[in-house]
C-alpha cells in the first residue's frame, strides 16, 4: 500500500471519527471547538485504552507505554492550546514535587514512593493544565455519551482479554462504571428520545461488569445508577414517583429470588463454558459457604490500621504507611477515609474527611445544580463508593480529576451552565 493509496483512507477514517463525534453549533463541529472537553473524557479512559495493547504486548512494556502515552496526550493537549501556561499550574506542581520529596526523606524506601509520584503526576499534570482552561461542562457530557457508545462496542474484546488473564477482573469493572456513569446521566438529563440504546448499553454495561467484574465495583456501578436516577432527574412527578415504586418493586422479587436467579445464570454461563469469579463469589456468599470472601484479604489490613492508629499521636504519618505497617503486602489501606487518617493524621484527616463528605452532600442536594456541579459529583461520588473497598485516591483518575475541578471550581461562578 502506498502513500498515496493510503491518503484517501486516513481521510475517510479522520471524516468517520468527526462525524461520530459531530454536535454542530453553527457550521463547526464540537471537536473542533471544544477540544479541551474532549480531552478531560480521554483522560477518563485513558487507562482502559492502554489495556487494549494488551492484545500484542506483555505486561511488561505496559507500564512504561501508559507513561509515553500520557506524555503524548499532554503534549497535543499543549499544542491545542498554543503552550499557554500560567504561574498557578507551576506553582501547584512545584508544591506536590515538594510534598512527595519530603515524605521521601522520612520513609523506609523512597524507590516505592517514586513509583506513586510518577503515577500520579501523570494523570494530575494534564488534569491541571486542562482545568485551567475555558471548559464547556456539558460538552462534556456529550463526548462522554459518545466514548462510553465506543467502549461499550468494544467490550467483547475486553471479554477476550480478561478471559485469557491479559486484564484484570478490575480493569472490565473499572471500564463499566466509567460507560454507565456516562450512559445514565445522558439518559436522564440529555438524551431521553435515545433510550432504548441507552438502556441497551446500560444493560450490557451491567451485565460485562457482574460476569467479568469486580463485586465492589460492580455494587459501586449499580449505586452510581441508582444515585443519578434519583439526583439528576428533572420531572420529579407523579411519573417519577410511580417509576421508583415499579423498580423497587422488581428489585425485591429479584433479592427474594436471587440465590435462584444467580444459580440458573452460573449454569447457562457454565452450559456456554464461561467461569464467573465474580458470580462464584458472590453465590458462595449469599449461601454462606465463606463468609469471609467479602473483605477479599481486606481483613488483614483493617485491624493494622486501626490499632496504628489508636496509639497514634494523631500527626500526620505521610504517604505509604500502609505498605510499612503490612511489610509491602498492601501499598494503601483500601480505604480512602483510612488513608487520610493514615497520610494527614487522624485531627486533619477527620477534619479533611467532613469537609468533603459535605462537600459533596451539599452539591447533591443544591436546587439548582450547574453541569459542572454534576461532573464533579458524578466522579467523586463514584470514587467514594469505590474506595471503601478499593481504589486509592492517588492512582484513581475519577478523583484526581473530580477533586482537581472541585478544588478549582469552589468559589467560581465562571462559566457555569445550569442542568
Amino acid at each position: 500500500l502506498s502513500l498515496h493509496d493510503a491518503l484517501p483512507i486516513y481521510k475517510m477514517m479522520k471524516n468517520s471519527f468527526l462525524r461520530f463525534f459531530s454536535w454542530k453549533r453553527g457550521n463547526e463541529l464540537t471537536i473542533r471547538k471544544h477540544y479541551n472537553e474532549f480531552y478531560i473524557v480521554v483522560i477518563l479512559y485513558l487507562q482502559s485504552f492502554i489495556g487494549l495493547f494488551t492484545l500484542f504486548l506483555p505486561n511488561a512494556f505496559i507500564y512504561v507505554l501508559d507513561k509515553l502515552i500520557f506524555i503524548l496526550l499532554m503534549f497535543i493537549v499543549l499544542t491545542a492550546n498554543n503552550f499557554k501556561f500560567n504561574r498557578y499550574f507551576w506553582f501547584i506542581i512545584s508544591m506536590i514535587s515538594v510534598f512527595f520529596m519530603i515524605n521521601a526523606l522520612f520513609y523506609q524506601n523512597p524507590i516505592n514512593l517514586l513509583g506513586v509520584y510518577i503515577t500520579f503526576i501523570s494523570i494530575f499534570i494534564p488534569v491541571l493544565y486542562l482545568i485551567n482552561q475555558d471548559i464547556n461542562y456539558k460538552s462534556i457530557f456529550y463526548f462522554w455519551e459518545k466514548i462510553s457508545t465506543l467502549f461499550t462496542l468494544l467490550l467483547p474484546l475486553y471479554i477476550y482479554l480478561v478471559i485469557n488473564s491479559k486484564i484484570s477482573y478490575f480493569d472490565v469493572a473499572l471500564l463499566t462504571n466509567i460507560n454507565v456513569a456516562g450512559i445514565a446521566f445522558n439518559l436522564v438529563l440529555v438524551n431521553r428520545n435515545k433510550k432504548f440504546w441507552s438502556f441497551l448499553f446500560l444493560f450490557a454495561n451491567l451485565f460485562v461488569g457482574f460476569i467479568f467484574g469486580s463485586r465492589s465495583i460492580f455494587v459501586a456501578t449499580v449505586f452510581i445508577l441508582i444515585f443519578i436516577y434519583l439526583i439528576f432527574y428533572k420531572d420529579k412527578n407523579f411519573k417519577f414517583y410511580l417509576q421508583i415504586f415499579c423498580w423497587g418493586v422488581l428489585l425485591i422479587l429479584i433479592a427474594i429470588n436471587l440465590i435462584p436467579l444467580l444459580l440458573s445464570l452460573q449454569n447457562f454461563l457454565f452450559d456456554h463454558n464461561i467461569s464467573s469469579r465474580n458470580l462464584n463469589l458472590f453465590i458462595q456468599q449469599l449461601t454462606a459457604q465463606n463468609r469471609e470472601l467479602y473483605l477479599s484479604g481486606r481483613d488483614d489490613i483493617y485491624p493494622v490500621v486501626l490499632n496504628y492508629l489508636s496509639k497514634s499521636s494523631g500527626f500526620p504519618s505521610g504517604l505509604g504507611v500502609a505498605r510499612v505497617l503490612t511489610g509491602g503486602v498492601y501499598y494503601h489501606a483500601h480505604n480512602f477515609f483510612l488513608e487520610l487518617l493514615l497520610t494527614f493524621g487522624v485531627i486533619i484527616g477527620s477534619i479533611f474527611s467532613l469537609v468533603y463528605i459535605y462537600i459533596i452532600i451539599f452539591l447533591s442536594l443544591k436546587s439548582r445544580k450547574t453541569y459542572r456541579d454534576a461532573f464533579i459529583i458524578i466522579l467523586l461520588v463514584s470514587f467514594t463508593v469505590r474506595s471503601f473497598f478499593a481504589a486509592y485516591f492517588l492512582q484513581d483518575t475519577m478523583f484526581i480529576l473530580g477533586f482537581s475541578m472541585l478544588m478549582k471550581n469552589l468559589f467560581s461562578k465562571k462559566g457555569t451552565q445550569n442542568l
